[in-house]
């Protein structure tokens, strides 16, 4: 288990001298002329190149192209500057990368060997060195949190609080970079600009501006971020591509894995890219009145003008961390026997939940907490997990980003749900998935749903290209040890599957079988954690798998039928509609449990008031 649990340690025996000389050795391997292409911070005007949104025209957002269809699917997008960092600039950030991951390396030796060391020292230490890394390994850790197929859960805990909390840049560079994208002073350009930023991410940093009379949100990317992007990823992919070459570590995929990632890295860089991104994303969702995403208005390379969209963030009521799992789940239910009933499109209603018949004891449970509004907690996880349905099954576009961090909510406690509203924001990072993409996923999901190990071993075999458990005998072993994990944890719809619990156990066999994921594999796997995570803090009693299974079981009802992907977008809004109700079945469940917490806090309340007013009494007749 300790083995198992150390991913990220080098091998055996090798010394703090020896890590820093492979270090070096890879990258004076890299040719000075072998960047990215990548953008220059811009050193003339650039108003010539602003990209204007019509909000009431929607041809902007149908000939809106993602990066990944601009660049053919991680190319060089043409007429962009091209940053190509020379061998002394590689050499130099090497250096200093050296100095600042070489404790991370010394004390490997001790962490190999002691799991407390690792849980309490090293997997912060991690944190702390990445942290300092920049803007590329910043991004690779908040990644790598919602890989526990690669890491252990221990350590993917640990970078999630990477999500939040990256360093501002000065305003004097906000300054300039206005300066140069609009070709005039700050002060010319908007009508007010708060100086210090609202938010601040690994990319770019956010302030609230007024601009054509109306209040607007500014992104601005840090100085230099693209260059230092571009040089980082040499180096990491020079030391991924040695890493490659040896068996132990072969499995792992990690040169095509942060190849890809740096083609994502790359295009969230380039701000005008997320505006298009958002021109689509806006056009995919223009039907959805409660759900949506900011509306760009005016973008370059470096500055993005969007709508300012108020709310909350999701990550208030969720905390910081939601992929851990500090809690054991509870046993699960017996395998139940196949009812002849035909299954209702709509899901488990109230009565077929298994808290239909609850006790006082997990009342609480199954309830958000006292200072969260029960509708709040229900609107947020049964909208979010629509969002998450429509993009991947839907779309074939999916916000990578999805983590209660860039989720807001618009709700006022006077109007209640009436006028709430979830906008989704920072869609830099997006997936384009491919129709075989979306059927190996989605039959994931369905496997899940119908409790078949079997299945969903197939399906994840499929989740890479080029897969590692090619063997007959490698993938029958994986093959049987998901069935047999599915005959103890995994029992189907209505069975109250613990979803983040099962994938995380599906995950756990994954990297002990040495099945290869793809990157936007792993992007919906993360997607899905965060949903999951975030029900069980917002609303322990609603279950996500139930709540998606009627768009599931549409999905596998018409996906082989012809003209499949026509027929399951005419059968989606039923779906839909169908999970609505289902919804609307829990929520008046959940209102029942949540009276019956307010009668019985008032009982147990007038309780202690007759206690309190009987003891004198009692010690006046003593007396």
């Amino acid at each position: 288990g300790g083995a198992r649990e150390m991913c990220l340690r080098r091998p055996r025996g090798m010394g703090r001298i020896r890590a820093a000389v492979v270090l070096l050795v890879a990258v004076a391997s890299i040719p000075a002329g072998s960047g990215s292409s990548l953008p220059r911070a811009p050193e003339t005007t650039l108003s010539r190149t602003l990209t204007h949104f019509d909000p009431k025209n929607n041809s902007r957002a149908r000939a809106a192209q993602s990066w990944y269809e601009q660049s053919g699917e991680g190319g060089g997008v043409q007429d962009r500057p091209v940053f190509t960092p020379s061998t002394s600039e590689i050499l130099f950030r090497a250096a200093y990368l050296c100095t600042v991951f070489l404790p991370l390396i010394v004390t490997s030796i001790i962490a190999l060997g002691s799991s407390l060391f690792r849980r309490i020292a090293w997997y912060p230490m991690v944190n702390w060195t990445l942290a300092r890394g920049g803007a590329a390994w910043i991004k690779w850790a908040q990644w790598a949190s919602t890989r526990p197929d690669m890491f252990p859960q221990a350590l993917c805990a640990q970078l999630a609080k990477l999500q939040s909390d990256a360093p501002s840049h000065s305003y004097s560079h906000t300054r300039r970079e206005v300066a140069l994208s609009f070709g005039a002073p700050i002060e010319l350009v908007f009508s007010a600009f708060n100086r210090q930023p609202i938010a601040s991410g690994s990319i770019a940093q956010v302030h609230q501006a007024v601009w054509k009379n109306q209040t607007v949100a500014v992104k601005v990317r840090h100085p230099r971020v693209a260059e230092r992007i571009t040089t980082d990823f040499q180096i990491m992919q020079a030391v991924a591509t040695w890493l490659d070459r040896n068996p132990l570590f072969k499995w792992l995929n990690l040169a095509s894995s942060i190849e890809a990632f740096s083609h994502t890295m790359t295009g969230q860089t380039w701000l005008d890219i997320e505006a298009n991104h958002l021109a689509i994303f806006n056009h995919n969702f223009r039907g959805w009145k409660d759900c949506g995403f900011p509306q760009p208005l005016v973008s370059t390379e470096s500055v993005l003008i969007e709508s300012f969209e108020s709310g909350q963030l999701v990550s208030d009521f969720t905390g910081a961390d939601i992929f851990s799992d500090p809690t054991p789940p509870a046993p699960p239910p017996p395998p139940r026997a196949k009812s002849r009933r035909p299954h209702r499109a709509g899901g488990a209603s109230a009565s077929d939940h298994p808290l239909a018949a609850p006790d006082a004891s997990f009342i609480t449970s199954a309830l958000p907490r006292p200072d969260l509004p029960m509708e709040l907690a229900h609107f947020i996880v049964t909208r979010g997990e629509d969002l998450y349905l429509k993009m991947l099954i839907g779309d074939g576009l999916m916000h990578a980003d999805l983590h209660p961090g860039n989720i807001l909510i618009n709700y006022s406690p006077t109007r209640g749900i009436v006028d709430a509203k979830i906008v989704l924001v920072d869609a830099g990072m997006v997936a384009k998935l491919r129709p075989e993409e979306q059927r190996n996923f989605v039959g994931l999901l369905e496997a899940i749903g119908e409790g078949d190990g079997r299945e969903a071993a197939q399906h994840l075999l499929l989740f890479s290209s080029s897969q590692t458990c090619v063997s007959a005998a490698q993938q029958a072993a994986f093959t049987k040890d998901m069935d047999d994990y599915f005959r103890l944890n995994c029992h189907g719809y209505g069975t109250n599957v613990d979803l983040g619990s099962v994938l995380r156990g599906v995950l756990d066999l994954v990297r002990r079988h040495g099945v290869r994921v793809d990157v936007n594999y792993a992007t919906l796997v993360m997607n899905a954690l965060c949903l999951d995570g975030m029900a069980k803090v917002l609303l322990p009693g609603y279950n996500v798998l139930d709540g998606g299974k009627a768009l599931l079981r549409a999905h596998r009802r018409w996906k082989n039928a012809p003209g499949g992907s026509l027929a399951i977008k005419l059968a989606l809004p039923f779906a839909q509609r169908s999970k609505r109700l289902h919804d609307a079945r829990m929520s008046q469940f959940l209102e029942r449990l949540s009276k019956a917490r307010q009668r019985a806090e008032a009982i147990a309340a007038e309780v202690t008031t007759r206690a309190a007013h009987q003891e004198p009494r009692r010690r006046g007749h003593s007396g």
